[in-house]
């Protein structure tokens, strides 16, 4: 069995303002041919989509997961970096250099943990 990840759910309590943020802050994008219910969004991020689900509509409590982070690859960490800073974000510290390359953690709306990358060489 080979099996490749395609979907990322994502609980979240405003499915609107989950969507202006991932659409607006990290550049996603919703496909053209395919629409959802109110309670959902689908964004494309790559060769995955995340799906934003409302958690109140699944019957789930809208409460952020420790023990999961989205990784985001961008072009220019810091410009990413300043751009979640002026958008309010909460970023949990400045983009450090890694032996794989620069990265910063931030929190998005719903306080999921993320990771803003850039790798070396790349």
């Amino acid at each position: 069995m080979h099996a490749r990840i395609s979907n990322i759910n994502l609980l979240v309590r405003d499915v609107q303002a989950a969507k202006t943020f991932y659409t607006t802050v990290l550049g996603l994008a919703e496909p053209d041919e395919r629409g959802g219910p109110p309670t959902m969004a689908l964004l494309l991020a790559g060769g995955c989509t995340i799906s934003l689900q409302d958690a109140e509509a699944m019957g789930q409590a809208p409460a952020a997961c420790e023990g999961i982070e989205l990784g985001f690859e961008v072009e220019d960490v810091d410009a990413a970096w300043r751009a979640m800073r002026a958008a309010g974000v909460e970023v949990l510290g400045a983009p450090v250099d890694q032996s794989f390359g620069r990265t910063f953690d931030a929190r998005d709306p719903d306080g999921h943990r993320l990771v803003i990358f850039h790798m070396k060489g790349e």
